[in-house]
């Protein structure tokens, strides 16, 4: 890659504003734990835990991934064993290589104390009292309020990128909210809210259907009422968190819990267009489903959920599926999710079958402080149905293939001198590409010179494909500041492909510094500058976002 003036000036800027966000934010006690992605959505991403690992409704923070690079996140739904979390920045560009993946999550778990803390109220019939987070600075009422409470947020996210090929230039702005209100008017019944919205220009979206139109984009707005134990009725547009799989819903679902172990479901409605989740009749469905619970989590504990979905597609049978999410373990010494889409070939399409359309198992082990062995599964089928058909320009009987079977070994060792080593092996069987097998081997180094919650990481990987062979590697840093209030992650990446077999040797094919900052209490700053080359077209990308949470 070539330096201009230009790339010159960005980073410079970049430079100037690091240093000038460092002179804001407090200090707040941090929280590190880790957990499985389970599933993925437009939205973000599910986890398999959520209040009963001290995570709550708006609550921010960082996910470190196995190579070391971190991401800024925002919870958006919190359940007691599973959260949905939105990925700030370019997280959202990783979503689909995050499924079934071990993560570890960072966050503020600190109360506000002070002049700044917010009383609770006595706990009601209806429940403990709720008390938003990164409530705005106030003087305290001596008694908190007790309907209508609001929690939420609301951003805009600028993304701009020039190339060398103008056909890479693009700008998107990004608007997006999420929250709740609680005890509506002093009832029972609550109401959630997600949303976003974007504008596409510049030459990279010129012959896009979103070219220079606003897309809204309604993930959630739904009504919701408790019922005995934890059973609930729930009402308008929603994702069944319980049963992901079941998808976006514009309907009802409800669910009984029967004070035992078992709990029984149903969830009913009409599913939103795929690709703009417009409101849509052509797409009726309907899923029951039962979850069975024993245990606790910090011993040993099982919770598994069945169900079936049956559904319709203007007018004609298209679905019959059944839906499985299961999760065991003793203690840090064994765990084990495991999810599961059976499909049993109702649509009357050329290559519609009983197949195994998703699989993924995921088991970890902690046999040793100084070793953690991980295993797992993961398959994709495409469902081939009359309403996955009329979502391509062109139908071709190989995008209805055998899909793929990945399987994976891992370890993790926590070494002396705050050092740890992860190494994976996974071997891919696909109709798509020949098969391979690929290695990843990352070392990661903690609290640098005693500097709390720092990193450093160094990943090497090799890669494979049709055509060419070689090797990668990525490092990246994370470097908090003012007790995790403001994090900078510079990172770069490399790669070396064999030149004998037409590769460019040694390249640079990414370099980039971002900032997440909690400017004050209500106020997230977000920005970052990148650039990425290879293969003819070198292309530099800004970003920054502002986020006020309430």
């Amino acid at each position: 890659m070539k330096w201009n003036v230009s790339r010159i000036n960005a980073w410079a800027g970049i430079i100037i504003l690091l240093f000038g966000w460092l002179c804001v934010a407090s200090s707040a006690e941090t929280v590190r734990t880790g957990v499985v992605i389970t599933y993925r959505i437009p939205e973000g991403v599910y986890i398999n835990a959520g209040t009963d690992a001290g995570l709550q409704l708006g609550m921010t923070g960082s996910m470190v991934l196995e190579d070391g690079r971190t991401l800024g996140f925002e919870v958006l739904q919190a359940a007691r064993n599973t959260a949905l979390l939105r990925l700030e920045g370019a997280g959202g560009n990783l979503l689909g290589t995050l499924q079934s993946r071990p993560v570890e999550l960072v966050f503020d778990a600190a109360l506000p104390s002070g002049d700044d803390a917010v009383p609770v109220a006595p706990a009601t019939g209806e429940g403990e009292a709720f008390v938003p987070l990164l409530a705005p600075p106030r003087r305290a009422p001596e008694i908190a309020p007790t309907k209508n409470i609001t929690h939420g947020s609301v951003g805009v996210q600028q993304t701009y990128q020039e190339g060398t090929d103008s056909q890479l230039d693009y700008s998107v702005t990004r608007l997006h909210t999420s929250g709740n209100i609680d005890r509506l008017f002093g009832s029972a019944w609550s109401f959630v809210w997600s949303g976003s919205a974007r504008y596409r220009t510049g030459d990279g979206y010129l012959t896009h259907s979103e070219y220079e139109t606003v897309q809204p984009l309604i993930y959630s707005a739904a009504f919701q009422h408790p019922l005995s134990g934890e059973g609930f009725v729930r009402a308008g547009r929603f994702l069944p968190f319980e049963l992901p799989g079941i998808g976006y819903l514009d309907g009802g679902q409800v669910e009984l819990d029967t004070a035992g172990h078992w709990s029984f479901g149903m969830a009913a409605g009409l599913k939103p267009r795929r690709v703009d989740l417009e409101f849509s009749g052509d797409e009726p469905t309907v899923a029951g489903y039962a979850t069975f619970e024993a245990g606790e989590r910090i011993s040993s504990y099982y919770s598994g959920t069945a169900g079936l979905l049956g559904s319709l597609y203007k007018g004609e049978v298209d679905r019959v599926a059944v839906l499985l999410d299961q999760r065991a373990g003793f203690g840090p010494r064994f765990n084990l999710l495991s999810t599961a889409e059976i499909d049993f070939g109702a649509a009357n399409t050329t290559n519609s079958q009983t197949q195994l359309s998703r699989f993924d198992l995921t088991t970890s082990s902690r046999l040793h402080g100084l070793l953690t062995l991980r295993a797992g599964v993961n398959h994709w089928q495409r469902v081939d149905s009359q309403a996955q058909r009329d979502q391509f320009l062109f139908v071709d009987d190989q995008l209805f293939d055998d899909g793929y079977w990945r399987y994976w070994i891992g370890a993790r060792h926590d070494l002396p001198l705050r050092l740890s080593l992860n190494e994976e092996v996974a071997y891919t069987v696909s109709d798509a590409t020949d098969d391979a097998m690929r290695w990843r081997i990352g070392m990661t180094h903690s609290r640098l010179l005693g500097w709390r919650f720092s990193s450093i990481s160094a990943t090497f990987y090799n890669l494979e494909s049709q055509g060419f062979s070689g090797y990668g590697g990525l490092l990246n840093a994370y470097l908090p500041f003012r007790g995790g209030r403001i994090a900078i992650r510079p990172s770069a990446s490399l790669r070396w492909l064999d030149p004998d077999s037409g590769g460019e040797g040694l390249t640079v094919t990414y370099y980039g510094v971002h900032l997440d900052a909690r400017v004050f209490k209500v106020w997230t700053l977000t920005g970052g500058v990148s650039s990425s080359g290879g293969d003819g077209a070198d292309a530099l990308l800004f970003d920054l976002g502002l986020r006020y949470s309430w």
